[in-house]
């Protein structure tokens, strides 16, 4: 009995050390150089501690602010995880993204801010590939290729029967 409650008191006095400091693993902003037709994304991971319920993002100008809160499930100790916020796609230009972390511990707000640049550059219009307009012109362009080759087969045909050695030449008669 006393090695079970020596036991008890390491784990919940380990939990109890370790949940008063907020720690990430990394924070990650998806794709590293996004078009204007990329859904960008900023990932958290997080070493431990609930996991994260509150969360929003705002786009005002050229600043973009994230906020997230480890105010969900825990059940402590919690596995190492991470949590994506979809921010959609953004205009051409040059942003900063400020991320902000809250966590609750024991009646203790603790808050990690970081802060990244992220330039947003345009993407070049092209035809969806499964378009009925692509699906036609791809048709057409097989098409011309292949009436081409076999006009071009039947003409190399043609002069080999014939006798004839290249464009405008003649064999004598008999």
């Amino acid at each position: 009995m006393k090695n079970v409650l020596i036991f008890l008191i390491l784990v919940f006095g380990a939990e109890s050390v370790s949940s008063h400091t907020l720690e990430l693993s990394e924070i990650t902003i998806t794709p590293s150089a996004p078009t204007t037709q990329d859904a960008v994304n900023v990932q958290v991971g997080f070493f431990g501690g609930p996991f994260v319920k509150t969360h929003s993002h705002s786009v005002v100008g050229n600043l973009v602010k994230v906020n997230m809160v480890q105010d969900g499930l825990d059940l402590a100790p919690n596995p190492p995880h991470i949590f994506v916020e979809e921010v959609d796609s953004l205009p051409e230009g040059s942003y900063e993204f400020t991320i902000e972390v809250k966590a609750f511990y024991h009646n203790e707000t603790h808050v990690f801010t970081e802060s990244f640049d992220v330039s947003v550059s345009p993407s070049l219009y092209s035809i969806p590939s499964g378009s009925v307009v692509s699906i036609l012109a791809l048709i057409a362009f097989i098409g011309l290729i292949a009436s081409r080759t076999q006009i071009t087969r039947r003409s190399s045909t043609f002069r080999q029967q014939a006798g004839s050695t290249g464009p405008g030449s003649a064999r004598p008669l008999n």
